[in-house]
């Protein structure tokens, strides 16, 4: 779990110098934007995975539902179980990320067979 949670900062830190060397070197043009975009969208999971997988820890393992040993339910029985059921809806902030790289890659690809 440490070495996850480390893995999960280190990506932070790296994403939060990739959108400040974005601005220092005020990248522009084809793509910039969506890449941007992007790198904001990834630093949105990587705090919501990060808190989720910490509060995951709190929450006692009864409210866990499961059939024949995998986990079919999840008893929220306050805010932080809240909290963190959206948390593992990671994936609702991870696909608008994959979506605007992709997008910023097209751009990327379609300026450099014009500017040859």
């Amino acid at each position: 779990m440490i070495t996850h949670e480390v893995g999960h900062i280190l990506f932070i830190i790296g994403v939060v110098y990739l959108l400040i060397r974005s601005r220092s070197r005020r990248w522009i043009g084809p793509g910039w934007k969506e890449f941007k975009l992007f790198l904001w969208f990834v630093l949105a999971w990587n705090a919501v995975a990060f808190a989720g997988h910490w509060i995951e820890l709190y929450i006692p393992k009864e409210q866990f539902i499961k059939s024949n040993g995998e986990t079919t339910a999840f008893v929220i029985a306050g805010f932080g179980d809240i909290v963190y059921y959206v948390s593992i809806l990671d994936h609702l902030v991870l696909l608008p990320a994959s979506i605007f790289l992709l997008l910023a890659l097209r751009r990327w690809k379609g300026a450099e067979g014009h500017s040859a």
